[in-house]
């Protein structure tokens, strides 16, 4: 490097040149001093320093701090090899309308190259040291892939969609543990299968909720990035504190980061809030005092999760646990003698944060209920959740009526009638038993009611019998409070349905607090005048028992909380049957090919439309031998009082619609495919429904039908046709809302813009890493230069470095734009059914630092290469309000699905 003009001199015979140390070069870093000479690397480039400097970038790049305002003193330094190359031309454009997009970050195979020009386009020589070789060409999600060859000339075209390719293909959240105890230091990074780790500079969002009930809390202010990128806790007990409100069913944590290569990374991933712990004893049998502890086998299944613990007693047959998840767990102890003779005991228990319980074994019909199984000797609650249409205070009680008292219990032996009745089956009972009772029936209503059915049965099998089916029905009037405006707080009801077999072993046992069932199955449902139900089929296969002749005893119960009236009954009833065919299980596909659908979650089109994206259920069927299936038939099922019900699929089996997966299981389209929805459905009829699948089939010239019914889904629902919307449109519509969505929109249109997405068919992914329940809407920004989000924003950013500049007409759009905004969101965040509302933050660009529009909102002013922006609009709260990049391009309201309408 010369230091000053100088002719016919060679380097090494003057002082007027400097040597560059090359090889010696290192990574620009901010805050260090460089002298004449030093040599940097930057954005894969070596630059070398004029002069003495701090601070300063050697080019413009938004890496650069924000302080960093001029780059006159480096030079780039080119060195001569000959490494082979391949020249690339990379020219971007935006989709949606076609044309070229500056300043768009090019990347291949995940490393920067530079920014695109004023005309789209960046060219550039590509080292192939290992010669031809597959790279990937990307900016943000958009991307192509091709071999390419050292001293040829390529051409790409990246067509940018920036609605659906703003994060990252393929990125794995790491560091999620399956359970978050209180013993956990989350540390969080993203990771992609192809290129390893991920840049990540910034925080865009991270929140985790209970997605059944509804509960989101953002972690924002909880949360850092240390020096690697690493997302780290820094107010742990604020975070255990809420975990512990979000409750003991699944959650789902939410993160998205982003760097200065304009990269957005973005997963959700599942886990568990494990904070309980519980001490467990068994107790033996009195003619058994002094066994084996190690020989009993003890099980304990956490519903909502679904996974199970084999558990082993030490020698005084005591259990101590570690942190496991709170909630509903059945625990099972099962022994044997060497006479042959079993005992047994369950325990269906809600655990808080601690639980001391023991565990008594029993023979044969000793237990008298389900409470002698068990004792519970201590226990700490946890904090309860707040749940869906749940009364924050208690109230006194209401009476219902006599006749509302008659009806919910009517309508049980109803509903058990009607069972019997619509389904065929074989005789259940060995001549040598007595005849059973029509049905079984429990009210947990205190006194006043004679009805002609016992609350239990020991029913005789006849050798013959292989398979046996268990329907049962129950309903509560707990939430009366809620859809007829009574004055009573919903009290738990405990009730339990049971199977004991003659070897007294419990093989099913059902228990639940009607409380519960608002989040756990199964799930209660709304009907007529408040009487919440729900009914549950089980097939139980009896070939796995002894031959000959066998009993089962079949036991309901049902109890009001303690020192209540009971006045609020819970009812249930049951009837056990031998099926000629029965549904046994259902089971929702959540990935038909490449797309993954959200579960519980059905997009149910305008009428005379059909679905674009199917979805599927697998029916498990079991049916005599002489017994052949030859229809499927799929009804949606509106509340009561909602609407008809809906016919789907009336098809045969080898048809599209059905597919025979052997061994009688069936693959069952539940969309609307075969035929679109006759008559008139009002759009946004009702929140949830249900499937009724029929299975019919012929038994000796006669028809046999098995149905099943599922548990509750979500609708979602084309957008209300008089909401303005902007952006480009994705296969199968983007615009599908929840009912509650629905309404909120046709009730608050005049509070938005226009609307780009909500939420893909069935709550598919259409490239958000939220938008999947219809209750997240897109809206373009308050001020509206062009239709297109992106150039909006770029306008907006464009009219500010002119004001800077000292443009008065650009300054008068830019206090334009800032007013027009803060009233927006103003008015949105007043909205009681407004969770959260999410913009723009701005990322660094040209003179601009990071988060300038950001400034903007809150301050009126931005300063930036020593000129300051005043608008004299004064500073501004942004209050519920997440500034960050991934929302510079348009406005995202999310909807607090806790109060939105959701009956019917």
């Amino acid at each position: 490097m010369s230091t000053h003009w100088t002719q016919n001199t060679l380097p090494e015979q003057s002082s007027v040149w400097l040597r560059l140390d090359i090889q010696n070069a290192t990574d620009w870093t901010t805050q260090n001093t460089y002298q004449r000479a030093s040599i940097v690397k930057f954005n894969n480039a070596l630059f070398a320093a004029t002069d003495w400097n701090i601070n300063n970038c050697p080019i413009k790049h938004s890496a650069c701090p924000a302080e960093a305002t001029h780059y006159n003193s480096w030079v780039q330094v080119n060195i001569e090899n000959n490494e082979p190359v391949a020249d690339i031309q990379v020219t971007l454009t935006l989709k949606d309308d076609g044309q070229p997009l500056d300043n768009g970050a090019i990347l291949i195979n995940n490393v920067y190259q530079g920014l695109t020009n004023d005309n789209g386009i960046l060219r550039l020589e590509y080292p192939l040291p290992d010669g031809s070789t597959e790279v990937e060409i990307h900016h943000q999600g958009a991307s192509i892939r091709q071999y390419i060859t050292p001293g040829n000339a390529y051409q790409f075209t990246l067509i940018f969609d920036d609605d659906i390719e703003v994060y990252t293909k393929d990125v794995e959240l790491i560091g999620v543990p399956d359970k978050i105890t209180p013993d956990t230091d989350l540390a969080l990074s993203f990771k992609s299968p192809r290129y390893g780790n991920l840049l990540t500079q910034y925080i865009e969002d991270i929140s985790i909720g209970q997605v059944s009930i509804g509960a989101t809390e953002y972690l924002d202010e909880l949360v850092k990035l240390n020096e690697h990128g690493v997302l780290l806790i820094k107010d742990k007990p604020a975070f255990l504190d809420i975990l512990t409100r979000l409750g003991n069913d699944q959650l789902e944590l939410c993160y998205t980061a982003s760097n200065d290569n304009q990269q957005f990374f973005g997963k959700c991933v599942e886990t568990y809030f494990a904070a309980a712990k519980i001490k467990l004893g068994v107790t033996p049998h009195a003619a058994h005092p002094n066994i084996d502890y190690s020989s009993v086998k003890l099980t304990a299944l956490h519903e909502q999760s679904g996974f199970s613990l084999d558990l082993k007693l030490d020698e005084n047959g005591k259990y101590q646990s570690g942190f496991i998840p709170g909630g509903h767990w059945k625990l099972q102890a099962h022994w044997r003698a060497m006479d042959g003779k079993t005992y047994n005991s369950v325990a269906f228990v809600e655990l808080g944060l601690f639980m001391d319980i023991s565990l008594h074994l029993k023979g044969y019909q000793e237990a008298t209920s389900i409470d002698s199984y068990y004792t519970i000797h201590a226990q700490t609650p946890s904090q309860p959740v707040a749940l869906p249409n749940s009364t924050e205070q208690a109230q006194e009680a209401a009476e219902p009526t006599k006749e509302l008292i008659e009806e919910a219990i009517e309508q049980t032996t109803q509903i058990v009638e009607s069972y019997l009745q619509s389904h065929s089956f074989g005789e259940p009972f060995s001549e040598a038993g007595s005849q059973p009772p029509r049905m079984l029936f429990v009210s947990s209503k205190k006194g006043g009611i004679q009805l002609p059915f016992p609350s239990e049965y020991e029913y005789t099998i006849d050798a013959s019998v292989k398979t046996i089916s268990l329907f049962y029905t129950m309903n509560t009037l707990e939430f009366t409070d809620v859809y007829l405006g009574e004055n009573h707080t919903p009290q738990n009801d405990v009730w339990s349905v049971s199977l004991q077999g003659q070897d007294g072993m419990p093989f099913y046992l059902q228990s639940r607090g009607v409380l519960s069932q608002q989040y756990i199955e199964p799930i209660l449902q709304p009907g007529s005048r408040g009487i919440m139900n729900t009914s549950v089929t089980e097939v139980f296969n009896l070939e796995y028992l002894p031959p000959g002749e066998k009993k089962i005893k079949v036991r309901l119960t049902a109890k009001d909380k303690p020192g209540t009236s009971g006045n609020h009954p819970t009812n249930v009833g049951a009837v056990l049957i031998v099926p000629n065919i029965t549904i046994d299980h259902v089971k929702e596909n959540l990935r038909v090919g490449n797309t993954r659908y959200v579960k519980n979650y059905a997009s149910i089109p305008e009428a005379a439309q059909l679905n674009t994206f199917q979805r599927t259920f697998d029916l498990a069927v079991s049916k005599l031998n002489d017994v052949t299936i030859e229809r499927v038939k799929v009804y949606l099922v509106p509340p009561i009082g909602a609407g008809d019900e809906i016919l789907i699929t009336d098809a045969g089996v080898g048809s599209p619609f059905v597919t025979n997966l052997g061994n009688d299981n069936y693959r069952v389209i539940t969309t609307f495919k075969q035929q679109a929805i006759s008559g008139l459905l009002q759009n946004a009829a009702f929140h949830s429904f249900n499937y009724r699948f029929e299975v019919h089939a012929e038994k000796n010239g006669t028809e046999a039908v098995a149905r099943k019914y599922t548990n509750n889904k979500v609708a979602l629902w084309s957008l209300p046709s008089h909401i303005a919307r902007f952006g480009s449109r994705d296969h199968g519509g983007d615009g599908w809302a929840s009912k509650g969505t629905y309404l909120w929109l046709h009730d608050n249109s005049h509070l938005i813009t226009k609307v780009n997405d909500i939420s893909g068919e069935h709550g598919r992914n259409i490239g958000h890493k939220t938008h999947k329940l219809g209750t997240d809407i897109d809206t373009l920004h308050f001020t509206e230069r062009n239709r297109n989000g992106t150039r909006n924003y770029k306008a907006m950013r464009s009219d500010v470095i002119k004001a800077l500049e000292g443009d008065a007409v650009a300054k008068e759009r830019v206090i334009e734009w800032i007013s027009n905004q803060r009233a927006g969101l103003a008015l949105l965040r007043q909205n009681n059914e407004v969770a959260r509302l999410y913009s723009g933050t701005g990322r660094a660009f040209s003179m601009l630092p990071m988060h300038w529009l950001k400034t903007l909102m809150l301050t009126g002013q931005l300063t930036a290469n020593s000129q300051t922006l005043d608008t004299g609009l004064g500073s501004w709260s942004g209050a519920k309000i997440r500034f960050n990049t991934i929302h510079d391009n348009h406005d995202h309201i999310t909807l607090d699905r806790k109060k939105l309408v959701i009956s019917p």
